[in-house]
């Protein structure tokens, strides 16, 4: 299956994050954390949309109908919104790409996190793919000595024609970041099932690994002019606001003030 024309993207926004309640209090779920006066969730769909999105399956968790208003009142025009629930929220997230599984259907993702900001370059290197033995692309990083929190971010190692080798928090030997941002064909949903423990539980590092045992999950470098950022913490925040101010020339004019129901 070819992925590069996914229409139909996955954007899981349903994890607590614990670690910016330090920031906010508590006051806001995670996914709408302002960033330059926008809820970040209102960011990434705004940011699909202009990638050439349609369809938007978002999967909630933790203070869902919060979540879900936010991302309405913010919607892109033109851009279609699916909400699912994963009731299995607290578990591991691969839980939460199995959520959309029915939603998605039978069609090519793209699959990206509610807490990750990045330039339009990112999904534009992901949609020069062509292989059709290619299940998972991941936009990676090799700037390692850019990264605010390597030690907390997902680890890459590649292998020859930028095939994905491993992929994990902790490897020892990997040359590359796992942006957050993937296109994926439905063959995901297969491997992430296929690697569910004892209690039904799996990641999505997890389920990419099962890909990429069988050749078929590929890195794709970001471009060297693109930017994103992972926001899990103040000080990412801090860093994912500089960017977007130093980067997008009307970074605080890209969606409409959103504010939480």
């Amino acid at each position: 299956m070819e992925i590069a024309g996914a229409e139909t993207a996955v954007v899981i926004a349903a994890g607590a994050g614990r670690r910016m309640r330090e920031t906010n209090g508590g006051a806001r779920p995670k996914p709408a954390t302002l960033v330059v006066g926008i809820p970040i969730v209102v960011r990434v769909l705004w940011r699909l949309a202009e990638t050439g999105v349609r369809r938007a399956v978002v999967v909630t968790g933790c203070r869902a109908p919060e979540v879900e208003a936010t991302a309405r009142a913010g919607r892109p025009p033109g851009l279609e919104l699916v909400f699912v629930h994963n009731e299995g929220w607290e578990r591991q997230n691969g839980l939460s790409v199995l959520a959309a599984r029915h939603a998605v259907g039978g069609a090519p993702f793209v699959l990206t996190m509610a807490d990750h900001l990045y330039s339009p370059l990112v999904i534009e290197a992901l949609r020069t793919v062509r292989a059709r033995d290619v299940d998972v692309a991941l936009a990676v990083d090799r700037r390692l000595n850019e990264i605010g929190d390597i030690d907390d971010a997902t680890r890459v190692r590649t292998g020859a024609g930028g095939r994905i080798a491993e992929i994990g928090k902790g490897l020892p030997a990997y040359d590359a970041i796992d942006t957050g941002v993937f296109l994926c064909a439905p063959a995901l949903f297969d491997a992430i099932e296929g690697e569910r423990d004892a209690s039904g539980d799996c990641s999505l590092s997890q389920g990419v690994a099962r890909v990429a045992q069988g050749g078929r999950a590929l890195a794709v470098d970001v471009p060297k002019e693109a930017w994103w950022q992972d926001v899990d913490n103040a000080a990412d925040l801090a860093r994912a606001e500089r960017k977007l101010l130093r980067y997008e020339a009307v970074a605080a004019h890209v969606a409409p003030t959103v504010q939480v129901a």
